[in-house]
């Protein structure tokens, strides 16, 4: 990406953080791609990172996730709701005008919505393409979920291009009137990088809870965060349903945990259960397992999906918004969303097949590359209608 003086653009990737979380991964993937041809500064405003958790440590823990060739800024704000936006719209302002972007992306709603009030505070403007990864009924990526949402339909007028990762997503924001210049909406699926995610489940997972439920037998895991729309208690309640050969592993952390874990003994399940947390590297766990499972109620896409076929994992999604549109492309097996006896029948089916590993060319609309094309042709576009 040039721009008309020839020279490389200098391009912002804006996302709240690095941590493991899939909007998060989608960026510093396509930040990591921008960079072969823009100069790009990586932004992130992680709310547990304010000006003294900075002091007493200035490299933010996920500071070596920041892809090669790019530079990184971290914007810190205390406090929370309209007062935390405000500063963090006039911080990232200011960094726009001293970097001189040509063109920001921004990931994930509360980040779409910062950067989408900063505009007009930065000299001489840019190309703005904001990301949305969620359905119209979750917005997430910071804190006031519905006051976001009733915000949206006027926020989203602001940037030149929106991409949205699925069909079954920008159909839901379009019928919520969230999108109320849907010409400006596009579909861009999210890439994943296919010889690093192989690359990283190379390594030797060090997880005791994994050793313990293979000896059982069959392991389902499950990678997402413990929320409600993610519904691990439908998953729970088919591994209930299920025989004793068959084990859960719950990778991903949340607010739910210490409810989950007294469903699962509720249940009867807890002694085939382990809740592992979050790890900084899914993917030799992932590699391991028998089956990958994700019962959402919401999702815009579900990249643990895509992933699960890059490794040949077998994997079972639901049905849900765009969990299921990506499930149909890459041939998984689906179930209705909160239907337990159907995600259990799914499980023992599909945890008897060797392998889930996709086509290669089912993974070519995937590919890095290609999707980070479709970004940067966004932006170039947008710049030639001004």
């Amino acid at each position: 990406m040039t721009t008309g003086a020839s020279r490389p653009a200098r391009v912002a990737v804006v996302v709240p953080t690095l941590r493991y979380a899939g909007a998060e991964r989608v960026a510093r993937t396509l930040a990591g791609e921008f960079a072969k041809v823009a100069h790009v500064t990586v932004v992130t405003f992680d709310p547990r990172l304010g000006r003294r958790a900075l002091a007493r440590s200035p490299r933010p823990p996920w500071t070596d996730r920041v892809p090669a060739g790019c530079d990184h800024v971290h914007l810190p704000a205390t406090g929370s709701g309209v007062r935390r936006l405000a500063v963090l719209v006039v911080r990232f302002a200011c960094l726009a005008r001293r970097r001189r972007f040509d063109a920001v992306y921004s990931f994930l709603t509360y980040t779409n919505v910062l950067v989408a009030l900063s505009r007009a505070g930065a000299r001489g403007g840019y190309v703005h393409v904001a990301s949305e990864h969620a359905m119209a009924g979750s917005p997430r990526g910071g804190t006031g979920p519905a006051v976001l949402a009733r915000a949206l339909p006027v926020v989203y007028r602001v940037p030149d291009r929106l991409v949205v990762v699925s069909d079954a997503a920008r159909r839901s924001l379009v019928r919520a009137g969230a999108v109320r210049r849907p010409d400006r909406a596009v579909t861009i699926y999210n890439p994943v990088d296919v010889a690093a995610v192989r690359r990283l489940a190379a390594r030797q997972p060090a997880l005791a809870e994994l050793d313990r439920l293979r000896r059982r037998g069959v392991v389902v895991a499950c990678f997402a965060r413990l929320h409600r729309q993610k519904d691990h208690r439908t998953l729970l309640r088919a591994l209930s349903l299920l025989p004793p050969a068959y084990a859960l592993l719950v990778v991903g952390d949340g607010p739910l945990r210490a409810d989950l874990e007294r469903f699962a003994a509720d249940l009867g399940v807890a002694d085939r259960t382990a809740f592992a947390g979050a790890v900084d590297d899914p993917y030799p766990v992932m590699r391991r397992v028998d089956l990958v499972a994700l019962a959402s109620v919401e999702e815009g896409f579900g990249l643990v999906a895509l992933e699960a076929a890059v490794l040949g994992v077998p994997f079972v999604g639901s049905d849900a918004g765009g969990l299921g549109e990506l499930c149909a492309v890459l041939g998984h097996e689906t179930f209705p969303a909160g239907d337990a006896a159907s995600l259990a029948t799914a499980i023992a089916r599909t945890a008897g097949r060797d392998s889930g590993r996709v086509p290669p060319d089912r993974l070519d609309r995937f590919e890095v590359a290609r999707v980070a094309r479709r970004y940067l042709a966004l932006a170039a576009s947008a710049k030639g209608a001004r």
